[in-house]
């Protein structure tokens, strides 16, 4: 469980919130390369657990602890944002960018509330599965995530700027606003049992 009581980020943090944001550009680089989804969701849990085992900051995964000042969490969020599109950068060819504006549509072509709902049971199983610390239910938590298209905010950031670049597509950003709103309360909401269960079983 998360400890730190700062309010605000500390250097440290900053670099880790963009290493684990370069993390997560690396990992959909490799996912983007993989043919077989489930192959490549395996390999995905490996640079999770190096943002676990490095203790590297990223956003879903503090967000529910909430020990941060608000403006510290933007500031995660965007660092994230800036890894991930930093590390993406290498596959942005014509051809790569095709296939980024098609899975990206794909992805997003839902109404409204599928989209929050798949962001929100996101934020759930991420928190799930990192709070827990465990190798293997990082892995299976991840696996679960990119399988089963659940929406994670820093992981579809880069395809969703890349892809609202290149179609002004308004929607997009209203949309991908609601995943990082599910994200947030999915954490925050599956943090808030999770405590209130600790308190039940002292009593």
């Amino acid at each position: 469980m998360e400890t730190k009581t700062s309010l605000k980020l500390s250097r440290k943090d900053y670099f880790r919130a963009l290493m684990a944001g370069v993390a997560i550009g690396v990992a959909n680089c490799t996912v983007f390369r993989t043919e077989n989804i489930y192959v490549g969701a395996f390999l995905y849990s490996f640079y999770a657990l190096s943002i676990a085992f490095f203790k590297l900051k990223l956003f879903t995964n503090q967000i529910g602890y909430w020990t941060f000042h608000p403006g510290a969490y933007i500031e995660m969020i965007i660092l994230n944002f800036i890894g991930s599109t930093v590390a993406l950068a290498p596959m942005m060819k014509k051809g790569n960018i095709e296939v980024i504006i098609h899975t990206c549509k794909e992805a997003y072509d839902k109404p409204w509330f599928v989209i929050i709902t798949l962001g929100f049971i996101c934020g759930i199983v991420a928190h799930v599965g990192f709070e827990t610390k465990d190798r293997l239910l990082i892995i299976i938590a991840v696996m679960i995530i990119i399988v089963r298209n659940l929406r994670h905010c820093v992981i579809d950031f880069t395809m969703v700027f890349v892809t609202f670049l290149m179609t002004k597509d308004m929607s997009l950003i209203g949309k991908f606003v609601l995943v990082i709103i599910g994200n947030i309360l999915g954490s925050t909401v599956i943090h808030a049992i999770n405590n209130y269960s600790r308190m039940t079983d002292e009593d």
